[in-house]
């Protein structure tokens, strides 16, 4: 989920901060929300008082004992988290996620956030009829975001990648003894003998001046079937 709005206050008795996520920060829907509350003067009712407002429906959470500096020692602090079962996949669209606070003299304070949810994109290739990129090839990736929670905006990214160097790709053929001789080889296949499931044969001989032969090198590929 992703924080879209935050407020803060800290109202009388007891002071709310350090929510787990701050504007435009995510985390996944797995993770735990907390908050820290804080009263540098008196303790702050765990049992009753304090607790998450999710949607409108209570929930509770669970205390830990932190420290802070300035706390008086009849004063207390603690951070609140709540791990949700479910991991929030009950929950539509933005989300108000109230947190509550209150001390054991009956001083309230409360504090509001918005989160939405985020997602993580994917691109199949193999679900999308194997795109062919070709090798040697800068393929740029472009995505556009649009946020509908309480503050809508639109934001976009965008990166490259490379694809891999043909391994087969002949360029250049230098002959034994003498570096200043060279050939680009460029076999000729007719379109026509291209089809699905034919095995295809690429035979490459190689002959110096001296008379020195390598051994033929053999490429066998099979057309993909549609």
């Amino acid at each position: 989920m992703q924080q879209d709005l935050q407020t803060y206050i800290c109202g009388v008795g007891a002071g709310i901060t350090n929510f787990s996520l701050d504007v435009d920060e995510y985390t996944t829907a797995s993770s735990t929300i907390c908050v820290d509350l804080v009263d540098y003067y008196d303790q702050i009712d765990t049992v009753s008082g304090t607790y998450f407002i999710i949607d409108g429906v209570v929930v509770s959470g669970t205390f830990t004992i932190v420290t802070v500096s300035g706390t008086t020692v009849s004063g207390s602090a603690y951070r609140m988290c709540y791990d949700a079962p479910d991991d929030f996949g009950s929950l539509l669209g933005p989300v108000s996620f109230v947190v509550r606070a209150e001390n054991q003299n009956g001083n309230v304070s409360e504090n509001e956030y918005f989160l939405t949810y985020g997602y993580g994109v994917f691109f199949d290739n193999e679900e999308n009829n194997y795109i062919d990129f070709g090798y040697d090839t800068q393929v740029v990736v472009r995505a556009l975001l649009e946020d509908l929670a309480s503050c809508p905006k639109e934001s976009g990214t965008a990166y490259w990648f490379e694809t891999m160097h043909d391994p087969y790709a002949v360029s250049e053929v230098v002959y034994g003894g003498n570096s200043g001789l060279s050939a680009s080889i460029t076999p000729y296949i007719p379109p026509d003998a291209y089809y699905p499931g034919k095995t295809m044969y690429l035979i490459v001989r190689a002959k110096d001046l001296s008379g020195n032969e390598m051994e033929p090198f053999v490429l066998e590929y099979t057309i993909k079937e549609s």
